[in-house]
């Protein structure tokens, strides 16, 4: 990487840079402070910046970054889909506890490649890769230029591809997030309604409707938090 690095921060944010020499538009990125409402737009220009001038390949070293806001993710996914259009990536490391904890809770981390360090996050770029692959789950073929984390746009199953080129499910398939299966939550959802149905127009007694309500009631808790691995199983096996 070239010596000189340059600094752009406002109030909450600083952002360090300097390219990259061992890849092409490479840009290395060493963000302290946190990304908030507030400084994301800067934050989002800042490193557009970059990419209007031809860096595509962007490693963002995370370890001095305290705090991330949703609207902070936002501008990452927003830059993210830009590279990828551009056939460009990122690649985040040294995140702390508390930022993963935050990528976990809203599911960036199956989006956003990570790693632990900066030699792994230039290896990301540095041993990239551009195969077809075959969805071990549905068969779809699809081209990754790296490893990584991908969703199948046949069956929407989250696909991990390691560096060795080797792929495998993210979880299994029954196990896949109602949020990416659009057509299987509205499905879900209108059974709900059929057996909410069913229930206000039954002999049941008071008590009966009541205890049968409650059981819905927890069914929709859990569709939305995702603590049922297999909702729609335990759907059919209600309405059964």
């Amino acid at each position: 990487m070239t010596a000189q690095t340059i600094e752009e921060k406002n109030d909450a944010i600083e952002i360090r840079y300097q390219s990259v020499a061992t890849i092409q538009g490479g840009t290395l990125f060493i963000l302290k402070g946190y990304l908030d409402t507030e400084n994301s737009p800067f934050f989002y220009r800042q490193i557009s910046k970059f990419i209007s001038n031809g860096s595509v390949k962007l490693l963002f070293d995370c370890a001095a970054l305290t705090y991330i806001s949703s609207t902070g993710i936002g501008a990452i996914i927003r830059l993210h889909k830009e590279l990828r259009q551009l056939g460009g990536d990122m690649v985040l490391f040294r995140l702390t506890p508390r930022v993963l904890e935050i990528f976990s809770a809203v599911g960036i981390q199956n989006f956003i490649n990570q790693r632990g360090s900066l030699q792994a996050a230039l290896r990301f770029f540095g041993d990239s890769f551009s195969k077809v692959f075959g969805c071990p789950v549905c068969g779809h073929r699809f081209k990754a230029r790296s490893s990584g984390r991908f969703r199948c746009s046949g069956c929407k199953t989250i696909l991990i591809i390691d560096e060795g080129g080797n792929v495998r499910t993210g979880y299994v398939p029954e196990d896949n997030d109602y949020e990416l299966v659009p057509e299987k939550t509205e499905k879900a959802i209108r059974l709900l309604g059929e057996l909410a149905g069913m229930v206000r127009t039954s002999a049941f007694g008071q008590e009966e409707k009541a205890s049968f309500k409650r059981t819905l009631g927890q069914i929709v808790l859990n569709l939305y938090q995702r603590e049922v691995k297999d909702v729609w199983a335990e759907l059919e096996e209600v309405r059964n």
